[in-house]
C-alpha cells in the first residue's frame, strides 16, 4: 500500500514538476547567426528583401522541389507577401514583410498556422573591408509549456539550417553579376514576341525605362549588348522584338522582307512599339514615369517617329536611322532627340538634315545631331563588318571611334534627358 502511494505520488510530480519548471521557462527564444560576404549591402539586401530571390539561396528549397510557392502584393517592400506548402520538412504558411529599411534592416512575419509564429530579422552592415555583415535572427512567442521546453531546442536546430542558408547566400551574392537579364514575353495576334531586359541588380527602387529597337536583322547580341551596357548605366533596358520569336537572320534579302512588313511608322510598327512599351511598364524594376528609347538603323527612325506621334518618351536617341519621317508631327509631342548617323553611309541623306531642323524647330522638339565623316553604316556593331562581306554591302562597317563617342555622347543625353 506504502509503494502504491509513492509511486501515486511519482506520478503526480512529474507533470506538476513539469509545468512548475515549464513555467519559469523563457516566454520567449531568439535565434541568430551571422556571416561576412565580400558582396556589397544592395546586393545582399536584393537577394533577403524580394521573396523571389530568398528562395533562390533559402535552405528550405532544396529540401521539397515540389513546394508551391504564390507571391502577392509587391515583389518587396512593405506588405510584399509570400505563401508556401511543401512537404513535412518545409510544412506551410506565409511571409509578410512588416519593416523595410533599403540595404539596412527587413523584417518579415512568419505564420506557421498549427505550429505558431514568429518574426524573420535581416541586419546588415557595411565592414571596413568593403563588404557586408548580415545577421539573420528569428524570433518567437513562447505562449504554452510545450512551446518554452521547445525554445530550449531551437537554436540546436535552426541554427544549423540558417548557416546552411548564409553560406548559400554568401556564394550567390559574391559571385552575382551587377546586371540582372531575364526574357520578356508579350503577344500581339497569337504571335509571341520576346524581349530581353537588362536591369541593375540590387536596385531597390525603379529605375527609368529605355527601350531598344533594332534594324532589319531582327534582335542580336548587338541590341541585348546595348541593353546590358545601359542597364550598367542605372537604368531597366529592353531589346524588342519587331518579328516575333525571337526571329533575326543573316541574309539581306530575308532581313528586307521582314523590315518590310513591319515598316518605318505604319500602324503595325505603332502597335509593336506600344506593345513593348507596356511590357517594359509591367516589371518591378522600372520606373513608368521616366522612359527613353534608342534605335538602330531602320530602329533609329521608328523611335524619332514615334517620339512625334506623341508618345511619352523623355528623350529618344537613333543610330544610322537617318531622319526619319519628319511630317505630321503631334502637337502633343516633346522628346528631346539624339541622331549620329556616318557619312560613309550609303542610306544617309545629309540633304534631308535642314528640313528635319527646321520641322524639329516648329515642333519645340530639341534636337542634337553627330555626324561621324568616316563611319559607315552600323558602326556601332562590331558584327558589322562580317555582315558587310557576307551580303556584300561595302558599306556596313564598324567603327570603334564612332561607337566610343557617340556611346559617351548617349550617356550624356540619356543623363540630361531623366534626371
Amino acid at each position: 500500500m506504502k509503494a502504491t502511494k509513492v509511486i501515486l505520488a511519482i506520478v503526480i510530480a512529474i507533470p506538476l514538476l513539469f509545468f512548475a519548471v515549464g513555467s519559469v521557462l523563457p516566454t520567449s527564444t531568439h535565434v541568430e547567426r551571422s556571416i561576412e560576404i565580400d558582396a556589397p549591402q544592395n546586393h545582399v539586401f536584393y537577394l533577403v528583401s524580394f521573396h523571389k530571390q530568398f528562395n533562390r539561396w533559402s535552405p528550405w528549397a532544396e529540401l521539397d522541389n515540389n513546394m508551391r510557392v504564390g507571391y502577392s502584393g509587391p515583389p518587396a517592400g512593405l506588405g510584399a507577401t509570400m505563401t508556401w506548402q511543401g512537404n513535412q520538412s518545409v510544412g506551410s504558411g506565409t511571409s509578410i514583410t512588416v519593416e523595410f529599411e533599403p540595404n539596412q534592416r527587413l523584417v518579415n512575419t512568419l505564420d506557421f498556422g498549427e505550429m505558431g509564429k514568429g518574426a524573420a530579422t535581416y541586419e546588415l552592415e557595411r565592414i571596413s573591408s568593403g563588404g557586408t555583415r548580415i545577421t539573420w535572427s528569428f524570433d518567437s512567442k513562447n505562449n504554452g509549456v510545450i512551446e518554452r521546453y521547445f525554445g530550449l531546442f531551437l537554436d540546436d536546430i535552426l541554427g544549423p539550417v540558417y548557416e546552411k542558408g548564409l553560406q548559400s547566400l554568401k556564394t550567390m551574392a559574391e559571385s552575382m553579376e551587377p546586371v540582372a537579364t531575364e526574357s520578356l514575353i508579350y503577344q500581339i495576334n497569337d504571335t509571341n514576341y520576346h524581349g530581353y531586359l537588362a536591369y541593375p541588380v540590387g536596385q531597390l527602387d525603379p529605375v527609368p525605362g529605355v527601350l531598344v529597337v533594332h534594324g532589319i536583322w531582327g534582335q542580336t547580341e548587338h541590341e541585348r549588348e546595348r541593353a546590358r551596357m545601359l542597364a550598367n548605366e542605372g537604368y531597366a533596358a529592353l531589346a524588342v522584338d519587331l518579328y516575333g520569336d525571337g526571329l533575326s537572320t543573316r541574309e539581306m534579302d530575308m532581313a528586307i522582307a521582314l523590315m518590310d512588313e513591319v515598316g518605318e511608322n505604319t500602324a503595325r510598327t505603332v502597335a509593336l512599339f506600344d506593345a513593348a512599351l507596356t511590357r517594359l511598364h509591367t516589371h518591378h524594376a522600372v520606373d513608368t514615369t521616366r522612359t527613353a528609347a534608342v534605335g538602330y538603323s531602320v530602329g533609329g527612325a521608328i523611335v524619332m517617329n514615334m517620339a512625334r506621334r506623341g508618345r511619352n518618351l523623355m528623350g529618344v536617341a537613333s543610330f544610322y536611322g537617318g531622319f526619319g519621317d519628319v511630317g505630321n508631327i503631334a502637337e502633343s509631342a516633346y522628346s528631346p532627340t539624339l541622331v549620329a548617323n556616318g557619312l560613309q553611309d550609303k542610306f544617309y541623306q545629309p540633304a534631308l538634315r535642314e528640313t528635319f531642323e527646321v520641322a524639329m524647330a516648329e515642333a519645340n522638339m530639341p534636337v542634337t545631331i553627330l555626324e561621324y565623316p568616316d563611319a559607315y553604316h552600323g558602326f556601332t556593331n562590331p558584327a558589322s563588318d562580317a555582315l558587310g562581306e557576307a551580303t556584300g554591302v561595302d558599306f556596313i562597317r564598324y567603327s570603334k571611334s564612332a561607337d566610343e563617342d557617340s556611346w559617351e555622347k548617349l550617356r550624356i543625353f540619356l543623363n540630361e534627358a531623366f534626371y
